[in-house]
């Protein structure tokens, strides 16, 4: 068994990095491991490219977890991709499925997939005050779709920053970090568009155009006269300048203890490119703070105003749901009601039914006593006609 051994590297360097060692085998035996390493990708492929490229909707099941990792013995920055499988099974499978595949039909490059023998981790350097090994997103959520991560059941993806998003979520992502911005793929660095600098940079918030300051050939300054855009974000600590009032417009910045968003702090430096005045930084500094304060106030009144709101309908809903169930049995009632008086009504005409039979068996035989008095009249009538004639006999 030939097996190879790898030192990788993740983390975000402002707040924590973790070393490991990787040992991986090509000729290990397959249905003896769960994972799967990815040794080598192209500098072509984005990991958001790679993720589509490996992983649909059956696969996705499948896979539990992918880790990017970074390779530390390499002169070029170069990453792997960990996949962790639920069954071995499905690890062979899915080895048997992309091994030597051609990423694109474009390029001559093949996915190479190693299996994972052994994978721990030797070393964690924090330069952050938060504690080490630590992940803001664990089993919080995902900062794509919102929605709560769920390790038992669907494929999480671990950046090298650290951060665990949903692996379809980030595949369609196509950007930095969705949490600190770390960027994922070091060896893509941002160059000027004038003269292909790559430090002391500045990015065109309204274009996106990237431009050196005035460190290098001052191609910020030459973008604004000629497009007239006025705000230009510096790449390193994402603070905004206004080029038409020579003034910082930003109230949030990236902090360099964790990368999170904080509001504007009392250490920040002038800018670059011009000569500003340290009082009226200190006096518009103190007035984004007390913008910030307000804001925050607002989001707490907006916060309580939701809550109560939340409040008052699900007092609503069990009103109606009460409501509703009333409804419901006044509805049962009056159906049981009508229904006893149809079943009434059904005897009542059963009843006339048989009083209408028996009133014409009645009137047969009252047809029939008139034909017998009628008969006894006439033999009566032919009595008295023949004891009068007698009678007048007699006399005789």
């Amino acid at each position: 068994m030939m097996q190879q051994t790898i030192f990788y590297q993740y983390g975000n360097p402002l707040v924590e990095t973790l070393s490991g060692v990787l040992t991986i085998s090509k000729t290990f035996e397959q249905g003896q491991s769960d994972r799967l390493c990815i040794t080598s990708i192209p500098t072509f492929l984005s990991f958001p490219d790679l993720c589509q490229f490996l992983f649909s909707t059956e696969q996705e099941t499948s896979v539990k977890s992918v880790h990017i990792l970074r390779h530390t013995e390499r002169t070029e920055p170069e990453h792997l991709f960990l996949l962790k499988f639920a069954t071995k099974e499905c690890a062979s499978q899915f080895h048997k499925k992309f091994h030597g595949k051609q990423f694109t039909t474009l390029a001559s490059e093949t996915c190479e997939l190693f299996y994972v023998i052994d994978d721990h981790i030797c070393s964690s350097i924090s330069t952050s005050p938060s504690k080490p090994g630590t992940n803001e997103t664990d089993s919080i959520s995902c900062a794509v779709c919102l929605d709560m991560i769920d390790f038992n059941s669907t494929s999480v993806l671990t950046t090298l920053c650290n951060h665990t998003f949903h692996t379809f979520c980030y595949s369609k992502w196509r950007s930095s970090c969705p949490v600190c911005r770390h960027a994922q793929d070091p060896s893509r660095m941002m160059n000027c568009s004038f003269c292909s600098a790559q430090t002391n940079l500045w990015m065109c918030v309204i274009c996106g155009v990237i431009t050196c300051g005035e460190k290098n050939d001052s191609h910020s300054i030459q973008h604004f006269q000629d497009t007239s855009h006025p705000f230009s974000m510096n790449t390193e600590n994402k603070q905004v300048w206004d080029f038409s009032t020579c003034s910082w417009v930003h109230r949030l910045i990236q902090n360099n203890s964790d990368g999170k968003v904080v509001a504007i702090g009392e250490n920040l430096q002038h800018h670059p490119e011009t000569d500003y005045d340290n009082e009226h930084y200190e006096n518009e500094n103190e007035q984004a703070l007390v913008q910030s304060t307000l804001d925050g106030i607002v989001q707490d009144y907006t916060h309580l105003l939701v809550s109560e709101l939340e409040c008052q309908r699900m007092v609503f809903e069990e009103r109606y749901s009460k409501m509703e169930l009333e409804l419901a049995n006044e509805t049962k009632e009056l159906k049981n009601y009508i229904e006893q008086m149809r079943q009434q009504v059904n005897n009542y005409k059963s009843i006339f039914s048989q009083q209408e039979k028996e009133k014409r068996e009645l009137e047969k035989k009252v047809e029939v006593q008139k034909l017998y008095l009628n008969k006894l009249q006439e033999d009566f009538q032919f009595a008295q006609t023949v004891n009068e004639s007698l009678k007048k006999n007699q006399q005789e």
